[in-house]
């Protein structure tokens, strides 16, 4: 499993394709908890504090995220609510690897979706938890964070 790069056109045709609703019925729960797996150890070993199954090459609409020291699965992730202020923050991305940005995100957003055996989740997250829940579900619908970033600095040559 390897994090795509926008660097790449093919891999950025591919992230910016809206991704697949999953359905959980035609996965095992064995299947479905590798990918799961799969995900965070690629995260965690990029550094990372999100990943969407497109930014592995899966074509499911399903993330992986950290935060405070809990982990987050949310498969076919919306945003039912958003709370507050729009607010500008730092960004980078995993698959736009040395480069950072401004965005402008809501402070606070529910997210509703499934957890991987099936449960519904309602997630009100604030702060750094709302953003991540914002820029991973912009990634499953085709949205890569430059594509609205201000500012993008570009750090390769540091």
């Amino acid at each position: 499993m390897e994090i795509l790069k926008t660097s790449n056109k093919e891999e950025d045709k591919f992230l910016h394709q809206k991704t697949k609703d999953v359905d959980l019925g035609s996965f095992d729960a064995t299947e479905l908890r590798e990918i799961v797996r799969s995900m965070r150890e690629k995260m965690i070993e990029a550094d990372g504090i999100g990943l969407a199954a497109n930014q592995v090459g899966l074509d499911m609409n399903m993330f992986v995220a950290r935060d405070s020291g809990k982990f987050y699965t949310v498969i076919n992730p919306k945003i039912t609510k958003t709370i507050g202020e729009v607010v500008a923050m730092e960004e980078g991305c995993l698959s736009v690897p040395k480069r950072q940005g401004q965005t402008q995100r809501f402070e606070q957003v529910v997210l509703e979706g499934l957890s991987p055996n099936g449960k519904k989740l309602k997630i009100k997250a604030w702060g750094l938890l709302a953003h991540i829940f914002q820029h991973e579900v912009d990634h499953l619908n085709g949205i890569v964070y430059t594509d609205h970033a201000k500012n993008v600095v570009d750090f390769s040559n540091s």
